[in-house]
């Protein structure tokens, strides 16, 4: 079942990333992919718990879906939860990952704006950051991400001139 889901991802992004009109007539995008993802679950509801049993499950199944997609750069907050939910990839891609404080979104978008058009950037936000995040990166879709969501995985296409497309899927 895991390959079907990588390839069903590629697909996808894939189909998102072609252009509306004149397939010949492409303007460049801004900058990378952007995945983001709410940390995993969490043990309990203390200041900065690590993740749960289910939470590292989730974990590891988010590195088992993005392994092998040529994730460039991993960013997470400065929670535990965030980290240990970036860690499983960060170990199967040996991509670091760089801890942004949750309350810069401005500075992790630059961040984001700043990286090259065939990068790849996963993004371990939190149920209250990641629609910030989006919003800053042109989407216009309004998010809204329940407390008890642990599942969803945006990906953000930049399209050159236009606003970027978002997918919300399931992992």
């Amino acid at each position: 079942m895991r390959p079907l889901r990588r390839i069903a991802l590629v697909v996808v992004l894939l189909a998102v990333s072609l252009p509306a009109g004149n397939p010949f007539a492409r303007e460049e995008p801004a900058h990378g992919t952007v995945l983001l993802v709410r940390h995993a679950h969490r043990q309990d509801a203390t200041a900065d718990p690590p993740l749960s049993e289910t939470g590292t499950a989730r974990a590891a199944a988010l590195a088992s879906l993005l392994e092998g997609a040529g994730v460039t750069a991993i960013y997470t907050t400065q929670y535990r939860r965030t980290i240990d939910t970036a860690a499983p990839l960060a170990k199967a891609t040996a991509v670091a990952p760089v801890v942004v404080p949750g309350k810069e979104t401005a500075a992790l978008v630059s961040r984001i704006r700043a990286s090259a058009p065939g990068d790849l950037i996963l993004v371990v936000g939190h149920s209250n950051t990641i629609p910030e995040i989006l919003a800053s990166l042109g989407c216009r879709e309004v998010v809204a991400i329940a407390d008890d969501q642990y599942d969803d995985l945006f990906v953000v296409l930049p399209r050159g001139g236009s606003p970027p497309a978002m997918l919300r899927l399931k992992y």
